[in-house]
């Protein structure tokens, strides 16, 4: 429970959010992205493939990075928190190796669970299940931190999408 208290923390002092995942992992940030969209808390995420080191270097101390690598051993992310660590951005890892070296560089690892085999990796299954887990769960701490105003924003957003509709 401390950690997620502690990552509430450093996400609600936070001016920007910004998401770095590759492959399988953005999904689930995609997903994440689209939640925080609909009670009015914009998340970036980098959309053309090699911008991500573009967008990292317009980050610095009043934002907050999370860098989503399953193994936590991504040379591309590991370039990727580096130039965050060098602006001194916040940096939240979700990973299922804390001693990796993306790791290493975090403000804050956020564990997950570590199930799939490097000799005999069928799918990556297990790994998007718990990256859902844990943003899914910090979707739910961020919602409710202000439940009143993001209730009603979630609210909001609905009802544009039902507005946008022809009766049948």
């Amino acid at each position: 429970m401390k950690v997620w208290k502690k990552l509430l923390i450093f996400y609600l002092k936070q001016e920007e959010l910004v998401f770095f995942a590759y492959g399988d992992t953005y999904l689930p940030a995609l997903n994440f992205q689209n939640k925080m969209m609909k009670i009015d808390m914009p998340v970036q995420l980098s959309v053309l493939p090699g911008e991500n080191r573009h967008l990292a270097a317009n980050f610095g101390k009043e934002d907050c990075a999370i860098i989503l690598s399953y193994s936590g051993e991504s040379k591309n992310n590991y370039f990727i928190t580096n130039i965050l660590k060098k602006n001194h951005t916040c940096i939240i890892v979700v990973s299922a190796n804390p001693d990796s070296h993306i790791a290493s560089l975090a403000d804050l690892v956020l564990p997950v669970a570590k199930s799939e085999s490097k000799s005999v990796k069928l799918s990556t299954f297990s790994s998007q299940i718990a990256i859902d887990y844990i943003l899914n769960t910090l979707y739910g701490c961020i919602f409710v931190a202000n439940y009143e105003k993001n209730q009603t924003k979630r609210i909001e957003s609905e009802t544009l999408l039902l507005n946008d509709r022809f009766d049948s």
